[in-house]
């Protein structure tokens, strides 16, 4: 972990100048800075996605929660961080003209903090939080195969209960906090197709992904009152695999600024930009002391969203999931959850 930080402050230093200067290179230009062509678009499924988002649902409390009421709690589920370019390169000879049909290779860096609070314990309880930091490579693919893009990412995860949280359950004798702390690199690749239409509610994309997470240490986490092989929470193996699939339909986004105008505030602040549909399939591990294993993790995903999703601009998304699986949240991935949730999203 000393390496990563080192290695990742000498990145900012070096870039510092640049950053201040805002060099984002010409649309002429093969190599460019600080521009994000979104080779690899967010997965907007991905319960993990470094995003800016505010989801409520209701589930059965955690084990040793701080409360007395009975039945399903009032769960908030948010998410602070985001993707940065930082340098890239295009394969195109005159690169320009829409973002969905440009090709190359981009570098970046990303980090998240994503937080789960209970609202119906004694202190509306923060029940944990994990943070990550990583980089990698997104790239569409050139030519014939510009409908196909990669993302490679290695990243560091911490996860830290909350305090109010840890206060009460230490109460009990059979609670136990363990380390859940590792580094990991995944390997996306997604086919994808893009049409420009001005007609409501015809296809405008889809998208189909799949991917794998590979752990580079050994998957045991240590439990804080000791330190031996029994009492570690384990994982199944190393591997954990990830498909997904997304499908648009055209909403009531004017082609151009004049005809947004047309409309007025109060019909824009109404109708939305794009329809989606989208669900996501995680071979995650349950964690446990004995006997961890995989099991399918599901996430469907249908909603709205503002803005010109298409155009690389800010976009708010409003959209509902169902979620059942492994609580993706530190060691509660030792418990399966399942919901229906309401997420406010901002982000490209």
């Amino acid at each position: 972990m000393r390496v990563i930080l080192l290695s990742l402050c000498a990145v900012l230093w070096t870039c510092s100048a640049a950053f201040c200067q805002a060099m984002n290179g010409a649309d002429g230009e093969r190599s460019y800075f600080l521009k994000d062509n979104q080779y690899f678009k967010p997965m907007l499924a991905n319960i993990r996605s470094p995003q800016f988002h505010m989801r409520v649902y209701r589930d059965q409390a955690v084990q040793f929660s701080n409360s007395t009421l009975s039945g399903k709690h009032t769960f908030w589920d948010v998410g602070f961080g985001g993707l940065f370019s930082m340098f890239g390169f295009s394969f195109e000879d005159k690169p320009g003209g829409h973002i969905m049909a440009k090709t190359g290779l981009d570098f970046f860096l990303d980090a998240s903090a994503h937080m789960l609070l209970d609202f119906n314990t004694l202190s509306s309880d923060v029940i944990n939080t994990d943070f990550r930091i990583g980089g990698g490579v997104a790239m569409r693919l050139p030519d014939k195969l510009k409908n196909f893009s990669l993302l490679s990412k290695f990243f560091h995860e911490s996860t830290h209960i909350g305090d109010e949280y840890t206060l009460a359950a230490s109460r009990d004798t059979s609670f136990h906090r363990y380390n859940v702390s590792y580094e990991a690199l995944e390997l996306y690749l997604a086919g994808d197709h893009y049409r420009a239409t001005r007609t409501r509610l015809a296809l405008e994309y889809f998208r189909f992904y799949a991917g794998s997470r590979l752990l580079t240490k050994e998957a045991r986490f240590e439990e804080f009152k000791g330190v031996d092989e029994a009492q570690a929470l384990k994982t199944s193996d190393r591997w954990e695999f990830q498909i997904g699939a997304e499908v648009f339909l055209r909403g009531w986004l004017p082609a151009s600024a004049a005809e947004r105008q047309k409309d007025g505030w109060l019909v824009q602040a109404i109708l939305p930009q794009c329809f989606v549909v989208a669900s996501d399939f995680y071979h995650r591990d349950k964690y446990d002391v004995l006997h961890p294993e995989k099991i399918w993790s599901t996430n469907l995903v249908f909603g709205v969203i503002y803005g010109d999703y298409f155009q690389g601009k800010r976009t708010t998304r409003w959209l509902i999931n169902y979620y059942h699986g492994v609580n993706p949240h530190g060691q509660f991935r030792a418990d399966e959850i399942s919901y229906l949730g309401f997420d406010f999203v901002l982000g490209l």
